[in-house]
């Protein structure tokens, strides 16, 4: 009888055993689930990258047509537009080249079918006949460079996540929305003196 009373001893004896071995393992397992909601919870989402990415691109060649501009162009308040958005944009490509440093992401080209549009937009602006003709050129151009960026931004706004890229969205979608409306006004003026000058 007391070799029988033993083996019910064993088994709690063994039974306390497993279960102060599980309570071992669940008090580790919050730490262990702890951390990944940490580097679930980032600052910032695709769209940030995305955005970050397509855009520095977008503003290097629109700095690009601009350095021509402001080289061969003639007309003082085009040169100064080509200014502004030569200051504003290399500043915007600086912030831009820090927030893919923070998201950890590499720089990006523009699809090869865009860049093709780019390269004959430089090459029209390069081979343009007269510095007049080079004004006309670089706001034709840069019209629908600006209306691209537009919708780019304000999706970065709508579906972004880090308030700096957000912040910088809403700067560019504002002050190229203004631009297209002076550029657009330059270009009417320019188009009527040209063809009165014909008439």
């Amino acid at each position: 009888m007391q070799i029988t009373r033993a083996v019910p001893v064993a088994s709690v004896v063994v039974a306390l055993g497993l279960a102060l071995g599980g309570c071992g393992s669940t008090a580790s397992a919050p730490n262990a689930s702890s951390s990944a909601p940490v580097s679930a919870q980032r600052a910032y989402n695709d769209t940030d990258v995305r955005f970050t990415q397509h855009m520095l691109p977008h503003h290097m060649q629109a700095v690009r047509n601009a350095d021509i501009e402001l080289a061969m162009g003639s007309a003082p308040e085009v040169k100064a537009v080509a200014q502004k958005i030569r200051d504003d944009q290399q500043k915007e490509i600086a912030t831009m080249q820090g927030f893919l440093q923070t998201f950890g992401a590499s720089p990006t080209s523009a699809p090869a079918d865009q860049q093709a549009v780019w390269d004959k937009n430089t090459s029209d602006l390069r081979s343009a006949a007269t510095p007049q003709q080079r004004d006309v050129v670089f706001l034709t151009n840069m019209v629908p460079h600006h209306s691209a960026a537009v919708p780019m931004a304000q999706n970065e706004v709508e579906l972004g996540k880090f308030p700096a890229a957000q912040d910088l969205a809403k700067s560019i979608k504002s002050s190229q929305r203004m631009q297209i409306v002076e550029m657009n006004n330059m270009v009417r003026t320019r188009t009527s003196a040209y063809a009165g000058s014909n008439g």
